[in-house]
């Protein structure tokens, strides 16, 4: 069982070195993050898939690169830009209910959204 999980471990380590993380992942997982919390409070696809497309039109990605300056000088790592959608994804559905389509509240939850996300020319808040 041990050298089972060795070798997953050493898999997985190896995936992660083959697949370069794109400027802009962080970003679309944040929208992901809140279609995917919609969709397991609501219990809709559908709600999920119109948050999706909610923050689609009114967010734009920053697309910064991970070697940015101003990321360093932060003291921001890549895995860092991450916490966007990891704080949106623990969020309680109650707090998701209260939210509804104000993507600029689940953008709040963490610091980390404001270096990877912004409104879109006309849209967001």
């Amino acid at each position: 069982m041990r050298a089972l999980l060795l070798g997953l471990a050493a898999l997985s380590a190896g995936c992660a070195v083959l697949q370069p993380v794109d400027p802009e992942d962080p970003c679309l997982e944040a929208g992901y993050a809140i279609a995917w919390i919609t969709e397991v409070c609501s219990q809709s696809v559908e709600l999920g898939n119109a948050r999706y497309e909610q923050f689609d039109a009114e967010y734009q990605c920053v697309g910064r690169a991970f070697d940015d300056p101003e990321l360093e000088a932060a003291g921001i790592r890549v895995e860092d830009l991450y916490d966007c959608s990891f704080a949106i994804r623990q969020l309680p559905c109650e707090v998701v209910d209260d939210y509804g389509t104000d993507l600029a509240s689940y953008l709040a939850v963490s610091e980390a959204c404001t270096w990877i996300v912004e409104p879109a020319r006309g849209g967001g808040e």
